[in-house]
């Protein structure tokens, strides 16, 4: 069932999961959301909605600006990240003598995650850990940041029957952008209007076996 914000959508006694907030003793569904009733769970899952960083979060961002000592970069957000030297490198780098356009520049995109952040909304980013650091190749794009669960499934499911299918590597940011990179061009794009497909029809339900029967009917081609 799709609600729309101020629709109400269960009481405080309720088993409830998603974005929700309380007036009295009901919840309330603060944006155009998905409500699924599955035994004595409510789930509220938000079908629009900006992306709003929080600690731990895998995001692909792009430089927009180097300074001395660091990254500034869209996260596709409100809010921008920054990533410091000593969270993007390995190795001693003396600033004062370094050109930090020989590591990352304006435009290229980075996978990274959220390590901090401030009450001021200043977004600290990290590289240095295994599967981050710049992106090489492949085809970005973006969804609503609020379908990324969607995309991802439960335990996985959706994005690793996607993989499976088309043998596409793909990277899915919790702010929305999803890297593919797959042996061609043709299938990358294939996959690309695969997500777009859940993106726009998250609420329907058997998804999971439309995406795969597309996915099939256009890679056999």
């Amino acid at each position: 069932m799709i609600v729309v914000p101020g629709t109400v959508v269960g009481r405080k006694k309720d088993k409830l999961e998603g974005t929700y907030y309380f007036f009295q003793d009901y919840a309330i569904s603060p944006a155009v959301a998905l409500k699924e009733v599955k035994g004595n769970r409510i789930k509220i899952t938000p079908l629009s909605g900006i992306y709003l960083p929080n600690k731990g979060d895998l995001i692909i961002g792009r430089v927009i600006d180097v300074y001395p000592n660091g990254w500034q970069l869209d996260i596709n957000s409100p809010y921008f990240g920054f990533m410091l030297v000593k969270d993007a490198l390995t190795e001693f780098v003396d600033i004062t003598k370094t050109d930090l356009n020989d590591y990352f520049t304006h435009g290229d995109f980075v996978v990274a995650k959220v390590i901090n952040v401030t009450r001021n909304k200043l977004v600290n980013l990290t590289v240095k850990e295994k599967g981050l650091g710049k992106i090489k190749g492949g085809l970005i794009i973006s969804i609503n940041p609020k379908k990324v669960p969607r995309v991802i499934g439960k335990n996985a499911s959706m994005i690793n029957m996607i993989k499976q299918v088309s043998g596409a590597s793909i990277i899915v940011g919790q702010n929305g952008r999803v890297w593919i990179k797959a042996k061609d061009p043709e299938t990358e794009l294939i996959v690309a209007r695969a997500i777009h497909l859940i993106d726009l029809a998250s609420h329907i339900r058997g998804l999971t076996d439309k995406v795969k029967k597309f996915l099939e009917s256009k890679l056999q081609r």
